[in-house]
């Protein structure tokens, strides 16, 4: 039962990832703010 609440809310992690990077109005090589957190997200 744990190692599927872990697999699960591993999921949730990624797809708020997917959704963090595809809505986020820049890209990595946008600058330093850009680098900064797709560093510090990814």
């Amino acid at each position: 039962q744990a190692l599927l609440i872990t697999i699960l809310l591993g999921l949730y992690f990624t797809l708020l990832q997917a959704s963090e990077y595809l809505e986020s109005p820049f890209t990595i090589s946008d600058g330093i703010y850009g680098s900064t957190f797709f560093v510090a997200t990814g």
